[in-house]
C-alpha cells in the first residue's frame, strides 16, 4: 500500500500532547538552570528550538537509514544487513531451543532417578 505524499506534512500539523509536555519540561529545565540568560531568548523559544532540532535529527537519521536500506535497532550490528541479523538471531534461537531441550531431558532424568545431582 502506498502512502499519500503529503502524509508527513498532514501529520506534522496534528498537535502532539506528549510533544507539548516534553517542550514544557525542557522549558522548565532551561528556566531552572538559567540557560536562556546567555542569549536573552525566552525559555519557550529555546525549548521549541531544541525540540525541533531533535525532530530534524530523527528525520535525518531515518532518511539515511532508508537510503542505505538498513533498520538499526537494539541488537543490530554495524554493517549487518537485516537478512544477516535475522539469520544470526534465528541461529541463536535454535541454540537456545537445543539448550532448553537438553535441560528438560536432564530434569526428567533427575526426576526419574536415572541420575543424581
Amino acid at each position: 500500500m502506498e502512502l499519500p505524499e503529503d502524509l508527513h506534512e498532514r501529520a506534522s500539523r496534528i498537535e502532539d500532547p506528549l510533544q507539548n509536555t516534553f517542550r514544557k519540561e525542557i522549558e522548565g529545565a532551561i528556566n531552572n538552570h538559567g540557560k536562556s540568560d546567555g542569549s536573552n531568548t525566552p525559555d519557550f523559544i529555546l525549548a521549541e528550538y531544541l525540540s525541533d532540532c531533535l525532530e530534524a535529527f530523527d528525520k535525518t537519521v531515518n532518511s539515511r537509514d532508508q537510503w542505505y536500506g538498513i533498520a538499526p535497532e537494539p541488537g543490530w550490528r554495524e554493517g549487518e544487513t537485516p537478512g544477516a541479523k535475522a539469520e544470526r538471531l534465528s541461529e541463536r534461537i535454535t541454540e537456545l531451543e537445543d539448550e532448553s531441550a537438553d535441560l528438560r531431558k536432564r530434569r526428567d532424568e533427575i526426576q526419574d532417578g536415572e541420575i543424581t545431582t
